[in-house]
């Protein structure tokens, strides 16, 4: 009996014994037990995620942590995590360099680029500035050499001077300068005579009918078989309807009643419609924007066998990008057609205008265009008419480089008149053969972009647009009003 009580107790001691081992065993590890398994190598789950052990750590396994608790590494390992840190963060560092390198670079390339562009513009700005100047010097240069020579010249010589400068005024003026004896007559000289301005009010808005900029502009009147006479013009700004072309008509020229208001869809985005009267109807010749790279406006036609509903055509010629010695940042734009019938066959005359240097200047001249068919045109080779600063710009305070705006009339026999736009104002020049043009002069009006009628015995009537100037602006009494420009006439008769 005793020897049970023994055995009994020695049995409680062991347990004791063996739990404050435990107890102490588990306060040395931290709470972190590995088991050995030698055969095979564990997954290792680390706050429920599962991935395989580095090869150095086979056979280990690391029971979940407490939130509180680290995950604890061997010395080997923190180094190693430090230099794999270090490698990735001298990557990046050298990554960020070749790539703030390459920026600059790119940085340093598009200045360059942009002030080689800027440089080689301005040089070319500076160059065609220096020609213009260069010529005027050449110019100031002969009228001072010829003064020099004048105060030498001996009798003989005053009287070879004073024959030149006769001749000279005479051609300038459009005649033909034919000496005789000492002197010179001036023969086939012309005269413009022009009489006062009419305001036309068929082509004015009621005041209470006008949006924004509303006007007439750009007209163009033919002769039909019948004796009609047909005007084209744009009109814009009239409450209710849409901006375009329409048709007047008139038997005498002189009083207009609206005839038509839809032509044809494609004259929408023109700025002018001029008609060509032919043996079946009337060809209308417009400007086309070109939708390319290069841009441009082009001229299209469209047909009509009435007058009054048209076909379109479509282009029929393309913009140039050059073409002398002028080299444009764009195609350049056509405008301004005059169709006229000589021996020859077809002559179209035209506005081609550039923009130049690096200021974009405007540089327009007029060119001439021979065609069999009135459809396939070719150019000339050599401009019709340009701007002289010593005819055009003579008492003018801007350099303006423009002529623009042809109209073309028969004048006697075989002779033509043209009349274009520069300065805003007039301009006529005549023709024995409607290819060779010489400069007569300015009208002295400010009318526009005009269309002629003749009416016979060296008279004409003439339309174009006369500008609202401010000072008359608030003086007129009439009960109609434009806010731009309206249709104007006067006549010109030819001496």
């Amino acid at each position: 009996m005793i020897i049970r009580y023994v055995v009994v107790a020695i049995f409680v001691l062991g347990l004791l014994g063996s739990g404050v081992f435990l107890l102490q065993m588990g306060n040395d590890v931290d709470e972190v037990q590995f088991i050995e398994s030698p055969s095979q190598s564990q997954p290792v789950v680390i706050n429920e995620r599962e991935d395989n052990p580095e090869p150095n750590q086979a056979g280990r396994q690391v029971v979940e942590l407490p939130e509180d608790q680290e995950i604890i590494r061997t010395p080997e390992e923190q180094e190693r995590i430090e230099k794999e840190a270090l490698v990735e963060a001298e990557i990046e560092a050298q990554r960020e360099e070749r790539a703030d390198a390459l920026e600059e670079r790119n940085a340093r390339a598009r200045e360059e680029a942009l002030a080689e562009a800027r440089a080689q513009a301005a040089a070319d700005e500076e160059a065609r500035r220096a020609e213009i100047e260069a010529a005027r010097a050449a110019q100031r240069e002969a009228i001072e050499a010829r003064k020099r020579e004048i105060q030498s010249c001996n009798l003989e010589c005053l009287q070879e001077r004073e024959r030149a400068a006769e001749i000279e005024m005479c051609e300038l003026a459009g005649g033909v300068a034919v000496e005789v004896g000492a002197g010179v007559d001036c023969t086939g000289l012309i005269s413009l005579e022009t009489s006062g301005i009419t305001k036309k009010t068929e082509f004015m808005f009621p005041r209470d009918s006008c949006v924004d900029e509303c006007r007439y502009e750009a007209p163009s009147i033919v002769q039909m078989v019948d004796k009609q006479y047909f005007m084209y013009v744009k009109r814009i700004g009239l409450d209710g309807f849409t901006d375009g072309f329409v048709l007047f008509t008139s038997l005498n020229g002189v009083d207009w009643v609206l005839e038509s208001e839809d032509l044809c869809s494609c004259f929408g985005n023109a700025t002018f419609a001029n008609a060509f009267v032919t043996e079946d109807g009337v060809r209308i010749y417009y400007d086309l924007e070109i939708d390319s790279a290069d841009g441009g406006t082009g001229i299209a036609s469209a047909f009509s066998e009435d007058g009054k509903v048209f076909l379109d055509e479509g282009l029929i010629i393309s913009p140039r990008k050059s073409v002398e010695d002028l080299s444009a940042v764009e195609a350049s734009g056509l405008s301004g057609v005059k169709v006229i019938v000589t021996n020859g066959g077809y002559r179209m005359y035209l506005s081609e205008t550039f923009l130049v240097g690096f200021a974009l200047d405007e540089v327009t001249k007029i060119w001439g265009l021979s065609s069999e068919n009135g459809i396939d045109w070719e150019w000339d080779e050599k401009f019709t008419l340009s701007y002289q600063e010593n005819f055009e710009g003579v008492g003018k305070s801007t350099y303006v480089d423009s002529v623009r705006e042809v109209e073309v009339v028969p004048f006697g026999n075989g002779k033509w008149l043209m009349f274009y736009t520069a300065n805003s104002e007039l301009f006529a020049a005549r023709s024995d053969d409607g290819v060779s043009w010489t400069k007569i002069g300015s009208l002295d009006v400010k009318i526009t972009d005009v269309t002629i009628i003749s009416l016979g015995n060296y008279q004409y009537l003439i339309y174009g647009e006369e500008k609202k100037v401010p000072e008359e602006a608030g003086a007129r009494i009439e009960a109609t009003t434009v806010e731009g420009n309206w249709i104007s006439s006067f006549k010109l008769t030819v001496n």
